[in-house]
C-alpha cells in the first residue's frame, strides 16, 4: 500500500476529498481506481486512509487523481498497512474478538452503506 503525503486544508477537511497529480507524488507506479492507500498530513503528522475514488488526463498530460481521505489512523495501524507487516505477530488472537484493522473495515463500510441510503441533497442528520 502506497504512502502519500498531503497538506489538509479546511476545505478538503470539510469535503474529504483532495485532487493530486501524479506529477507531484514520488510514486514508482500509477495508482488504480479503487486502490486504498495511507494519506500523511506532514503538519499534524496524522494519518489517514484513502482511496482512488477519479482520475482524469489534465491539459499537461499528467494523470490527477482524486483522493476520498477517510478515517484518521493510529500511526502503528497506518505503518502496519504502508508495510503490511503485523505491529505485533506475537500477541495472542481470538476469532471471538475483532481486531483494530477489522474495526476500522467495518466503520468504511457502514460509513458508504449510510452515504449511498442518504437522498441525494438533503443535509446530514444531526
Amino acid at each position: 500500500m502506497e504512502l502519500i503525503g498531503i497538506e489538509l486544508t479546511e476545505f478538503t477537511r470539510r469535503s474529504r476529498s483532495i485532487l493530486l497529480k501524479h506529477c507531484d507524488l514520488a510514486l514508482d507506479r500509477v495508482l488504480l481506481v479503487g486502490e486504498r492507500v495511507v494519506l500523511w498530513e506532514a503538519v499534524t503528522s496524522a494519518y489517514h486512509s484513502g482511496t482512488v475514488v477519479d482520475t482524469d488526463v489534465v491539459g499537461d498530460g499528467d494523470l490527477r487523481y482524486r483522493l476520498e481521505v477517510g478515517l484518521r489512523l493510529p500511526e502503528g495501524i497506518a505503518l502496519d498497512r504502508v508495510t503490511g507487516m503485523s505491529p505485533d505477530p506475537s500477541a495472542p488472537s481470538s476469532c471471538d474478538l475483532l481486531d483494530t484493522h477489522e474495526v476500522l473495515a467495518l466503520l468504511r463500510q457502514l460509513r458508504f452503506e449510510h452515504a449511498e441510503t442518504r437522498p441525494r441533497g438533503l443535509a446530514h442528520d444531526r
